[in-house]
């Protein structure tokens, strides 16, 4: 019997350990960090110079079981970035999207919307008018191999 209520407390600490796996990053801006630090970070924010240079106030997070990421940004010129994003009319999300965005500071009733996707990517942008702020909501695609 108390080998069965120590498999039991096993389980469950194994699963609050494991569903928790987080890691969390904050840059000033992008101009100075080694690409082990940006693996995370979306690769639209930093694989092209101009935008990687104009990108400030970053906040990054992950889920390292789900290879999700959210957090948010701001950029000097946002055309850089919504330039070739596609406009949504509405961003519906999980009850765990909104609770991490709102986390961080997100407000839903004042954003512009857009989703950015690439080959190793799949983002949403809210754009907060008011702040300047982008947050975002995304994943990288399960052949990518971040660690």
């Amino acid at each position: 019997m108390k080998n069965k209520y120590i498999l039991i407390l096993f389980f469950l600490c194994f699963s609050v350990i494991s569903c928790n796996d987080f890691k969390e990053q904050k840059f000033k801006n992008l101009t100075n960090t080694d690409i082990s630090q940006l693996l995370w970070i979306p690769s639209f924010l930093w694989e092209n110079e101009e935008i990687k240079n104009q990108v400030f106030n970053i906040y990054e997070c992950h889920d390292l079981d789900t290879n999700q990421s959210w957090g948010y940004f701001s950029i000097t010129n946002l055309n850089l970035i919504i330039g070739n994003a596609t406009l949504i009319d509405k961003y519906t999300c999980t009850n765990r999207e909104r609770k991490r965005l709102k986390k961080i500071g997100c407000n839903f009733d004042f954003l512009k919307t857009f989703t950015k996707k690439g080959n190793q990517f799949s983002y949403n942008l809210l754009y907060d008018e008011s702040s300047g702020i982008i947050y975002y909501y995304g994943y990288y695609n399960k052949s990518n191999t971040h660690k």
